[in-house]
């Protein structure tokens, strides 16, 4: 008698894997391959390579100057325009001068 088997159910929603190697010896980090799978029908990748200490203290040094560049121009923005509000708030007062003079003749 051959038993007729059933289609195992799976109960799966969504399945991750993540894979970590080197791609050469000398490498201090390794590189991260991450796969997802939804209920089986719709996957994505993605591979992050892990870079050398020289290379990620160059690209740390490309952000921070980046981001140090951007703040002194939102500080030079910021401060111009805080200047042509000071100096228009100026030119709307009265003029009171006069008011405080005295005459001691």
């Amino acid at each position: 008698m051959s038993q007729m088997q059933k289609p195992r159910k799976r109960k799966d929603i969504a399945r991750v894997t993540f894979d970590l190697y080197r791609t050469h010896p000398k490498d201090v980090f390794g590189s991260l391959s991450v796969k997802a799978t939804y209920r089986g029908l719709y996957s994505i990748a993605a591979d992050f390579q892990c870079l050398g200490p020289k290379k990620i203290l160059r690209e740390a040094l490309r952000v921070a100057s980046t981001l140090l560049q951007a703040t002194g121009h939102l500080l030079i923005a910021s401060a111009s325009a805080i200047r042509r509000i000071i100096e228009g708030a100026e030119l709307w007062q009265p003029q009171r001068g006069h008011e405080y003079t005295t005459n001691w003749n």
